[in-house]
């Protein structure tokens, strides 16, 4: 015996775009875990630096939304110079989402007159100079791919536990 079921080829094709919209929704990721976290030893009166930190994050935040980078700075004192940029291989949506939330980690460092974030799809930092031909920092720039083992371990775990002891 044999049974034979016709299925309308037009439910195929809105069953099959309908699961093809889903899945590509759901592969979204805007990569907004911190991968670290640097701000200045050296700080400004909060009253002054803070307007002016305030006028650079918004002129950057423009520039994100038309085209994924942005810089700006403020001459008037307090200088303040920022750049942000999202890795290419974000949608605009996630590169706007990881954008938002390094605006909102990065004034943890204030008063602090430099500090820089780095978030797994972005990066954003300011600064009290222009920086914008910097291609690296020896003092900050680094590479972290795992743990450090043997010898530096012991240090490393006991560098991060007294971090946590001091949140």
């Amino acid at each position: 015996m044999h049974f034979s079921i016709r299925i309308p080829q037009c439910k195929v094709w809105i069953s099959l775009v309908y699961s093809m919209l889903l899945f590509s929704l759901s592969l979204s990721d805007p990569r907004i875990s911190q991968a670290g976290l640097l701000c200045g030893d050296t700080k400004s009166a909060p009253s002054i630096y803070i307007p002016n930190f305030i006028q650079v994050m918004e002129a950057i935040a423009k520039s994100m939304v038309q085209q994924g980078w942005g810089y700006a700075n403020i001459t008037k004192s307090p200088v303040i110079f920022g750049l942000s940029q999202c890795y290419s291989d974000l949608s605009e949506d996630d590169c706007l989402s990881c954008f938002a939330e390094s605006r909102t980690k990065l004034p943890r460092c204030l008063p602090a007159i430099a500090a820089r974030i780095y978030l797994d799809g972005c990066f954003l930092r300011y600064d009290n100079y222009s920086f914008f031909n910097e291609s690296i920092d020896p003092n900050h720039d680094m590479v972290r791919c795992s743990e450090p083992s043997g010898v530096l371990k012991d240090n490393y775990t006991r560098s991060e536990f007294s971090k946590k002891l001091m949140k």
